[in-house]
């Protein structure tokens, strides 16, 4: 079976202290990506006690899991969040996703490779993916989600050099601009979330759009939401400004709601795809 889209890395348990949300990157942008009706699936490994469980609530979000399993405890992460709703993560140095192997993926055939720098963190998991792509004719699409305890720029460099796409916030631009100063990124498309202003693209085009006001309740998963909503304009074929319209709108909306991927945030999102007219001349929202 064919995907549109493959998310590879981590999976989470986010830890808000009264709540706990099966979360990380990859799941969250999946989850967009399922509920816009694209053929998703997520490649991550959980703790072997774990994958049966995970692997079920996986499946009621219309998702593929090609989950492994081995010794290493199922990521967790305590999150908190700032007045404004921007969230800080505290994830657990060695986990179960580190240690996804190639071995065990099989043929994936795909035509979006969405992954963050937590998919790089382990040697096994870096490693796994790199060789995904360069070995497959994938559409690369690299989100420098940056985290605390893992800042590898030659790791980020080489990844970036295997993608045609990456994404950033403000911050982790810098990054970016420092790294292509030094390594001469060619024919990547960048986009850069600009939180409350909206994104922009920079290359050869460079495209501004402004963020609709919203009274912001927690922006974890925004970002997710955002690379999930490009590759949907990607695939469809939507022209470079409209894809980036939709996917400001879409991700604006999410920060209303608690959680990356909240029951309301997923009615909304279901209801409101129910009423766009998705072609690949409008995105309708």
């Amino acid at each position: 079976m064919g995907y549109d889209i493959v998310c590879y890395g981590e999976i989470v348990i986010d830890d808000y202290g009264r709540r706990k949300v099966l979360a990380g990157a990859p799941l969250n942008a999946a989850s967009v990506a399922a509920t816009l009706g694209m053929r998703t699936a997520i490649v991550s490994a959980v703790n072997e006690n774990d994958l049966e469980k995970i692997s079920n609530l996986v499946i009621t979000r219309n998702i593929t899991p090609i989950l492994q399993s081995n010794e290493l405890p199922t990521g967790k992460a305590k999150v908190k969040l700032d007045p404004n709703g921007v969230p800080s993560f505290a994830l657990e140095s060695e986990s179960a996703f580190d240690k996804i192997r190639e071995r065990e993926l099989g043929n994936i055939d795909t035509e979006f490779l969405l992954f963050g720098s937590l998919g790089l963190r382990g040697m096994i998991s870096r490693r796994t993916i790199n060789n995904w792509l360069e070995r497959k004719n994938i559409d690369g699409f690299f989100d420098m989600n940056l985290r605390s305890g893992f800042a590898d720029q030659t790791a980020f460099a080489e990844a970036i050099k295997k993608v045609r796409y990456v994404k950033s916030n403000e911050s982790e631009q810098e990054i970016y601009e420092k790294l292509d100063r030094r390594y001469n990124f060619k024919d990547k498309t960048v986009f850069v979330t600009l939180g409350e202003m909206g994104a922009q693209v920079i290359g050869k085009n460079p495209l501004y759009s402004g963020a609709p006001e919203v009274v912001a309740k927690d922006t974890t998963g925004c970002g997710d939401t955002f690379c999930a909503c490009i590759i949907y304009g990607l695939l469809n074929e939507w022209n470079m400004e409209t894809t980036l319209d939709f996917a400001v709108k879409v991700s604006s909306a999410q920060a209303r709601f608690h959680g990356a991927f909240s029951q309301g945030f997923s009615q909304w999102l279901a209801e409101t795809v129910k009423r766009m007219k998705l072609t690949r001349k409008d995105c309708g929202i």
